[in-house]
């Protein structure tokens, strides 16, 4: 664990519909995107994946 004071948590909800990421304390999550793991319900349209890889990363570069 680290004592730095600026150091915040990432909150990311893996729901069956949604994944919701964000940091603690914010009001809402900052990204909000389909899932994509497992067996869709319904036909999801792969115009959608590269928007979906762009919010990933730019949660990993933290901008």
């Amino acid at each position: 664990m680290c004592d730095d004071d600026e150091t915040t948590a990432l909150v990311c909800d893996n729901g069956s519909g949604l994944v919701k990421a964000g940091f603690a304390g914010d009001d809402a999550p900052r990204a909000v995107f389909p899932s994509i793991v497992g067996r869709p319900r319904h036909q999801v349209s792969s115009h959608h994946i590269p928007q979906i890889y762009t919010i990933v990363n730019r949660l990993r570069k933290g901008a």
